[in-house]
C-alpha cells in the first residue's frame, strides 16, 4: 500500500467538517472492499492549505474518494514520512 497526500486549498474552510468527510468517505469506499485508509489532516493556517493523507492502492482511489467527499484540491502525490531521519513505511509499521 502507498501513502498518498491530498493538497488542498482551503479558505474560510471548517478543518473538522473536511476531516469528517474525508474519514467517513474512507470509511465507506473500504467497507466496499477498496484498499484505502484516511490517516490525517495537517492545516497549514498561514498557506490556507490543508494536506489530507491516505494509505490507499491507488492515486485513482484518492481522486475518487476526494470526489465522493468534495474535497477540492489542488492535486494528489505519493508521500514518504520520515521520523527521526528514517523512512516510515505503514506496511510493515516501523522504521526501515
Amino acid at each position: 500500500m502507498t501513502t498518498y497526500l491530498i493538497e488542498a486549498y482551503v479558505a474560510g474552510g471548517e478543518m473538522a467538517d473536511l476531516q469528517d468527510r474525508a474519514r467517513a468517505v474512507a470509511a465507506a469506499m473500504s467497507d466496499e472492499g477498496h484498499v484505502i485508509r484516511y490517516l490525517r489532516s495537517v492545516l497549514v493556517r498561514a498557506d490556507e492549505t490543508c494536506f489530507h493523507f491516505f494509505d490507499a492502492a491507488s492515486e485513482k482511489l484518492v481522486a475518487e474518494l476526494a470526489r465522493r467527499a468534495d474535497l477540492q484540491y489542488e492535486r494528489i502525490v505519493e508521500a514518504e514520512e520520515y521520523r527521526t531521519g528514517y523512512a516510515f513505511n505503514h506496511v510493515e509499521g516501523g522504521s526501515r
